[in-house]
């Protein structure tokens, strides 16, 4: 099966996802039991999910020091003029559903990313 999208084409074989520009074709998500490795990023993200198989939280130990962190909120203050920045976490999306399957509004993250993993709710 393939999606089409202006001149990018998707395609699906097997939970594999590949996507082709032009007469080219790249691997670009490899599933797994236990969550998916984006080839793109050259990481592994591992999928939490609940009792019905729904992920609710998809994490990477992206530094590979065996400790996820999510997002660090930095304040500098210098001369009375402060400012603030992000540090973006290990964390790549948190996913909160209504027993209908639709996200609940304002209760979830995701984090900003033009490979987001899409198989979230079974």
């Amino acid at each position: 099966m393939k999606k089409l999208f202006g001149t990018t084409e998707t395609h699906y074989v097997d939970g594999f996802q590949y996507k082709s520009v032009g007469s080219e074709v790249k691997l670009v998500i490899i599933p797994t039991s236990q969550g998916y490795f984006d080839v793109q990023r050259d990481a592994y993200f591992y999928n939490f999910t609940d009792h019905l198989g729904n992920v609710r939280l998809s994490y990477s130990d992206a530094d590979g020091n065996g400790v996820v962190t999510g997002d660090i909120v930095v304040q500098e203050c210098s001369g009375g003029n402060c400012s603030s920045y992000i540090i973006p976490g290990e964390i790549e999306a948190i996913s909160n559903y209504y027993p209908f399957g639709m996200l609940l509004e304002n209760h979830n993250n995701q984090a900003n990313s033009s490979n987001v993993y899409k198989y979230k709710y079974n």
